[in-house]
């Protein structure tokens, strides 16, 4: 959507899988690439660099930011989106109450991920990671509630919520070879479990994740 409007502007795009569309714009260049390497890129040769939804895949985020700082020209911007990795309700209620499935199958992705040395707590964590680099300065963030399931009462919003649940039904499918690989739950347990996460998010009205966002500029 960025490249059809800004037509001048050249985008690239980096994943560590093949996930992209195979006809992007001309404007457009997709790439497979680990992220917390050094990247073919040269010193400040960016105006703008996007992470967004890394915290399941990059194990080191630190020397990601690294990367950032050297190829982001001074003034450069950088934006990271990250989701916080516990669920919450709109009223503030206990999730453990609320959605237990849902609060059981994130805890127990974090644990397994854990094990693989991969940390997914990660919002909370950017803004200090990007002081300390002594590179960026304007550090600021938001904090973004997203809700999950058609409860609520803006139309817009609903439409936001309904996406949102398929996609987190789909992140749960996907993710249980890793859980049963993880050996924290037998099978048979993580098979109930995501069916009392899924159901959770048809159900539980008022159910939101935040997602977080960092804006820092490049000294």
């Amino acid at each position: 959507e960025m490249a059809d409007k800004y037509k001048r502007v050249k985008f690239i795009g980096v994943d560590i899988v093949p996930i992209q569309t195979r006809h992007p714009d001309s404007n457009v260049q997709f790439e497979i690439q680990d992220v917390s390497q050094r990247l073919r890129y040269r010193d400040n040769d960016f105006d703008l660099v996007h992470a967004r939804c890394t915290a399941f895949s990059v194990r080191y985020y630190y020397k990601m930011i690294l990367e950032v700082a050297r190829i982001l020209r001074p003034g450069g911007l950088f934006i990271s989106g990250e989701f916080i990795n516990r669920p919450a309700i709109q009223d503030g209620s206990d999730p453990w109450i609320r959605c237990p499935r849902t609060c059981e199958f994130i805890e127990l992705t974090a644990r397994a991920l854990a094990l693989r040395g991969i940390c997914v707590d990660l919002a909370r964590t950017i803004p200090i990671w990007l002081r300390q680099t002594e590179q960026f300065y304007d550090i600021y963030s938001n904090t973004y509630r997203l809700p999950i399931g058609e409860w609520h009462p803006s139309p817009g919003q609903r439409r936001l919520g309904k996406k949102a649940r398929k996609i987190f039904v789909g992140f749960a499918h996907a993710v249980r070879p890793l859980l049963e690989r993880s050996g924290l739950r037998s099978p048979p347990e993580i098979r109930r479990m995501i069916a009392g996460y899924t159901h959770e998010l048809e159900h539980v009205r008022g159910l939101i994740m935040c997602y977080q966002v960092v804006y820092a500029r490049k000294r």
